[in-house]
C-alpha cells in the first residue's frame, strides 16, 4: 500500500475524531467567568431603629448558578439576613431578585454591608456596598428628673430644635415653664411655655444660655432650689470646607479624593444631606458606594472626612452644602455655608494666560495635574527666560533637562488643589516653548508663546506753544512704568510714569514751570520712551535702547486783542478781550490823552491806569471789563496789552506779569510823559529789549460825553414802514428808546446798540397824515430829535384780467383693427403759442373736416 495513502487516511481519521470532540463539548453546559450584574434600589438608607430592607437584582451574563454572600454584622448590630444565598440556575440574561434586611437592634451610628454575587466557577464576582444610618427622631426628647433636682447635668439644646416633654409623668411637661437662669445677665427674665402636648419650638428663643424647666424656690437674682430639667441652649453650627490632604481647595483634578470637613455641634445621629449640585445643575445623590441623599452627621465626619472619590466625575464646578432633614434632626432645619470646587482633567496640562506678548511682559502659566505627582517645568530658551523669584509658585531652574549643560527646568509637585501657577517673562523676541512633564506618569504638555518687541505709542499734539500746558500720554504693550527722555535726559517729572491696567500712561506738563529747557525754546524736540527702565532721572546711557519716540514742534506764543467799542461815553464801560497763547496772564495799560498827567480812565484820579487779568487754560482767551469815569478827560486813550515771552519774564524789566508795573516804575521815570514817550518806555522794557520774545498790542479808545444822534429820515406814505436809524457812543448793547409822535403816537420801541448804531422800524398802517416828531433817548438825558412827514397813501391800480381762450377738444377717430397692422410714425408735437380766440362758427368747420378725414381713412382701409 502506498504510504502516502495510509498517511492520508490517518489524517482524515484524526480530523473526524477532532470534529466529534468539538460536537461533544458543545453538548456540555459552559461556565462563564464574566462577573454578573448586581443592582440595588439604594446604596444608603436611614432608620430610627426599625429594620431596613435593600432590594437587589442579579442579571446573569451567561447560563450559570450564582452564590450570594454578605459581610459579617458590625458590633452592636443585630443579625442581617439575606432572603436567598443562591440564585439557582439562570439562563443568559436571566434575573434573580433577593433582599438584605438590616437590623439595627438598638444600635447607633451606621453599618456598612458588602453583598457579593459569585459565579459557580468562583472566577466572576460582583460586590455592592450598602450603608445603613441610624438617625434621630423629629424632636429632642428632654429627660425628666423625678421629684426635682439640684444636681442634674444640663441637657444640650440647639435653637431651632423641637423639645419633647410629653412623656413626663403626671403631665409635668404640659404647659411647663422654661425660664432663663436668674443669675445670668444674658437670659435672666427670659421665659417660655410648652404647649398642651408638651412640645416647645425653640426657634422662638434668641439668647443662648442656661434655662430651667419648672424651677422652684427661685428669687429675682438667685438660682432655683430645684427643677425638673436643666437646659444648655446654644446656637446650631454647620460650617463646611472642602480639602485635599488637609488643605482647603477650590480646584482639584478628576479622581482626587475630596475631603468633606464639617464643623458642627449637631448630634452624631442627626440626619443630614450632603447637597451636591453638578456642573449641569442636576443634583448628585450618590457616586459609586458613596451616598449623599440622607446620612447622619457621624458618618459624614468619620467617613467623608477621609475623602469621597471623584473618579469619573464630570469636569466643571460643583457646589456643596450640608442641610439638615428636620424630621430626623430633632426638628432642626438649617443649611451650612456653600462651597465650590472645580474638577479639572487629571492629565497633565499647561495653559498660558497669553500666547502672544511683548518683551518683559509677565505671563501667567497654569499647570494642572494629579495631586502629589512630581513635575518639571522646562523652557526651550533658558538664556532669555526669567521666572521671577517669589512670584506665584516660581522656583529656580535647577535641572538640565535636555543635557546641554544649562539648567532649563524647575522641579515641583502638584499641590492639593491639583494646580500650580507660575509667572514667566522673556527678555528677547522670538518663539518659546514651555513644557510641563509629569515625572510620575511620564506624560507631558506644551504651550508656545510668541514674544514681540516692547513698544510705546505716543499720543501727543504735533505742535505745542511755549508757556502753555500739554499732556504727554500714550500706550505701552507691556511693563509697569515708563520713563520719558526729552532730548536725551529723563526729567524727574517724567521718571517712572505708571502704566495702568489698559496699558496707558499720562502726564500733564506746564511748559512755563516744568523746568525742562527744551520746552522753552522754539524748534523740534525729540522724546523717547523706556519701559521699566531701572535707572532714575538723568541722562540716558549710550547703550540704552528706546521703546518708542516722537517729535514735537515748540513754537512761540501769540497775542491778539480787541476793544468791544472804539468810542465810549463817559460814565460807561467797555471790554478788552483777546487770546494769549502760551501765557497765563496779561498786563493792561491805559494812557490818558494828556499822558501821565491826565485822568485815570476809571475816574479815580490822575496818572496811568494799570491792571492785569488771567488767561484761560482751556482756550487761551482773556477778557477784562473797564469802567469809564463820569468826569474823565475826553479824547483818545492809548490801550496797551502785553505779556512776557516763553521765559515768563519781560526782558528789559526782569520780572513777569505780577512784577511788571513795579519793575517799570522802578526802572523808568513815568512822570510828565506823553503818550508817545510812555509807549516808547514800555516797549524799551519789553518787546524792544535785547533778546526779547515779549508780546505787545496797542489800540486807541475815544472817550467823549454821551451822545445820541438820529440820522435823516425820509418821508413815507401811510402803510409804508418807517425806518429810524442813529448812532451813539454808549456801550455795546445799551438800550435806546425811540418814539414817534404826531397826530397820533406810534408804538414806542426800545432798541439795543450794536457796533455804535441802532435801528427801529415802525408800522404806519392806520397812521394819520401829518408831521411827526422822532426822538431817541438813552435814559440819561442824552437825546436827539427830528421830524418826518407821513403822507397820504397813493391809490393802487386794479389790474385788468386778460381773457384766455378755451381750447376745443378734437375728436379722435377709432380705426378698426386689420390682420397686418402697419406701423405709422408718430409726429413730434411742436409747441404752439397761446391760441388766439377763433371767430364764431370755425369750431364747427374744424369738427366737420375732422369727421370727413376719418371717413376717408375708413373707406381706404376697406379697399
Amino acid at each position: 500500500m502506498d504510504t502516502r495513502t495510509e498517511r492520508g487516511k490517518a489524517i482524515i481519521g484524526i480530523a473526524m475524531a477532532a470534529a466529534m470532540v468539538v460536537a461533544l463539548m458543545a453538548m456540555v453546559p459552559t461556565v462563564s467567568a464574566v462577573a454578573p450584574e448586581l443592582t440595588v434600589d439604594s446604596v444608603g438608607k436611614t432608620t430610627t431603629g426599625a429594620p431596613v430592607v435593600y432590594n437587589f437584582v442579579v442579571t446573569a451574563p451567561a447560563a450559570d448558578t450564582y452564590t450570594i454572600t454578605k459581610t459579617a454584622d458590625p458590633a452592636g448590630w443585630g443579625a442581617a439576613t439575606l432572603s436567598a444565598t443562591t440564585t439557582g440556575a439562570l439562563a443568559k440574561g436571566g434575573t434573580f431578585t433577593f433582599t438584605l434586611t438590616v437590623n439595627p437592634a438598638g444600635a447607633t451610628g451606621y453599618a456598612a454591608y458588602t453583598v457579593t454575587v459569585t459565579d459557580s466557577a468562583g472566577t466572576g464576582a460582583t460586590s455592592q456596598v450598602v450603608t445603613t444610618y441610624v438617625v434621630n427622631g423629629p424632636s429632642n426628647v428632654i429627660t425628666y428628673r423625678p421629684g426635682g433636682s439640684t444636681t442634674s447635668a444640663a441637657q444640650p439644646v440647639l435653637i431651632g430644635q423641637d423639645l419633647d416633654l410629653s412623656a413626663w409623668p403626671g403631665g409635668a411637661g404640659v404647659n411647663a415653664i422654661i425660664k432663663g437662669d436668674p443669675t445670668s445677665d444674658v437670659v435672666s427674665g427670659e421665659m417660655f411655655t410648652t404647649d398642651s402636648t408638651g412640645h416647645f419650638d425653640t426657634s422662638t428663643m434668641t439668647k443662648p444660655g442656661t434655662y430651667y424647666v419648672n424651677p422652684t424656690g427661685t428669687t429675682a437674682t438667685g438660682a432655683p432650689a430645684a427643677w425638673d430639667a436643666q437646659l444648655a441652649v446654644s446656637e446650631p453650627m454647620l460650617t463646611l470646607d472642602l480639602k485635599v490632604s488637609g488643605d482647603s481647595v477650590s480646584t482639584i483634578t478628576q479622581g482626587t479624593p475630596l475631603e468633606i470637613d464639617l464643623s458642627t455641634n449637631l448630634d452624631a445621629a442627626d440626619k443630614i444631606v450632603l447637597d451636591i449640585t453638578k456642573p449641569d445643575g442636576n443634583k448628585m445623590k450618590a457616586s459609586g458606594n458613596d451616598f449623599f441623599a440622607g446620612i447622619n452627621v457621624g458618618y459624614l465626619k468619620n467617613v467623608y472626612s477621609a475623602g469621597i472619590s471623584t473618579t469619573n466625575w464630570d469636569l466643571g464646578t460643583y457646589k456643596f452644602k450640608v442641610k439638615t432633614k428636620h424630621a430626623n434632626a430633632r426638628g432642626l432645619d438649617m443649611s451650612s455655608n456653600e462651597k465650590t470646587v472645580e474638577i479639572l482633567k487629571s492629565a497633565i496640562n499647561i495653559e498660558a494666560e497669553k500666547t502672544s506678548v511683548a518683551e518683559l511682559e509677565t505671563v501667567k502659566l497654569t499647570v494642572t495635574g494629579v495631586t502629589g505627582h512630581g513635575i518639571r517645568v522646562i523652557t526651550s530658551d533658558p538664556a532669555h527666560t526669567n521666572f521671577p523669584a517669589g512670584v506665584n509658585d516660581n522656583r529656580p531652574l535647577t535641572v538640565d533637562d535636555d543635557g546641554d549643560g544649562t539648567n532649563d527646568a524647575m522641579v515641583h509637585t502638584i499641590g492639593s488643589s491639583g494646580k500650580r501657577t507660575y509667572a514667566v517673562e522673556f527678555t528677547d523676541t522670538g518663539s518659546y516653548t514651555i513644557t510641563v512633564r509629569d515625572t510620575t506618569s511620564g506624560t507631558y504638555d506644551t504651550v508656545d508663546i510668541t514674544v514681540t518687541e516692547k513698544a510705546v505709542t505716543f499720543d501727543i499734539p504735533s505742535t505745542v506753544t511755549i508757556g502753555e500746558k500739554f499732556t504727554i500720554k500714550g500706550t505701552a504693550n507691556t511693563g509697569t512704568t515708563v520713563d520719558i527722555a526729552v532730548e536725551g535726559t529723563v526729567p524727574a517729572i517724567l521718571n517712572d510714569l505708571v502704566i495702568d491696567a489698559n496699558g496707558e500712561f499720562s502726564k500733564e506738563i506746564d511748559t512755563a514751570t516744568a523746568g525742562i529747557a527744551a520746552f522753552s525754546v522754539p524748534g523740534s524736540v525729540r522724546m523717547k520712551a523706556y519701559i521699566d527702565r531701572a535707572a532714575g532721572a538723568g541722562p540716558v546711557g549710550a547703550t540704552e535702547t528706546d521703546d518708542g519716540s516722537v517729535a514735537i514742534l515748540m513754537r512761540r506764543g501769540g497775542l491778539e486783542a480787541e476793544l468791544s467799542v472804539t468810542s465810549v461815553a463817559q460814565d460807561d464801560d467797555f471790554t478788552i478781550s483777546g487770546t494769549a497763547i502760551g501765557s497765563k496772564s496779561v498786563n493792561i495799560v491805559i494812557i490818558p490823552p494828556k499822558g501821565s498827567g491826565g485822568s485815570l480812565i476809571d475816574g479815580t484820579g490822575t496818572g496811568i491806569y494799570h491792571t492785569r487779568t488771567s488767561v484761560s487754560e482751556t482756550d487761551n482767551t482773556f477778557s477784562k471789563k473797564i469802567n469809564v469815569g463820569a468826569n474823565v478827560d475826553t479824547g483818545s486813550y492809548l490801550v496797551v496789552v502785553l505779556t512776557p515771552g516763553s521765559d515768563g519774564v519781560y526782558n528789559g524789566i526782569g520780572g513777569g506779569v505780577g512784577a511788571f508795573w513795579t519793575g517799570l516804575n522802578a526802572r523808568y521815570n513815568l512822570g510828565a510823559k506823553t503818550q508817545d514817550q510812555l509807549i516808547a518806555i514800555i516797549k524799551d522794557g519789553t518787546v524792544n529789549a535785547a533778546g526779547s520774545d515779549d508780546l505787545l498790542w496797542t489800540g486807541y479808545l475815544k472817550v467823549s460825553p454821551a451822545t445820541v444822534t438820529l440820522n435823516p429820515i425820509e418821508s413815507v406814505a401811510v402803510g409804508e414802514p418807517l425806518v429810524v436809524t442813529g448812532t451813539s457812543n454808549r456801550k455795546e448793547g445799551f438800550a435806546i428808546v425811540v418814539t414817534v409822535k404826531g397826530p397820533i403816537e406810534l408804538t414806542p420801541q426800545t432798541v439795543l446798540l450794536e457796533n455804535g448804531t441802532f435801528n427801529a422800524t415802525f408800522d404806519t398802517t392806520g397812521a394819520i397824515v401829518g408831521t411827526y416828531t422822532v426822538k431817541a433817548d438813552d435814559g440819561d438825558g442824552h437825546t436827539d430829535e427830528t421830524t418826518v412827514e407821513i403822507s397820504t397813501a397813493a391809490p393802487t391800480a386794479t389790474p385788468t384780467a386778460t381773457p384766455t381762450a378755451t381750447p376745443t377738444a378734437t375728436p379722435t377717430a377709432t380705426i378698426p383693427p386689420t390682420t397686418t397692422p402697419t406701423a405709422t410714425p408718430t409726429a413730434t408735437a411742436t409747441p404752439t403759442p397761446t391760441p388766439t380766440p377763433t371767430p364764431p362758427g370755425f369750431e364747427a368747420v374744424f369738427a366737420i373736416a375732422g369727421l370727413l378725414a376719418i371717413a376717408y381713412l375708413v373707406l381706404r382701409r376697406r379697399k
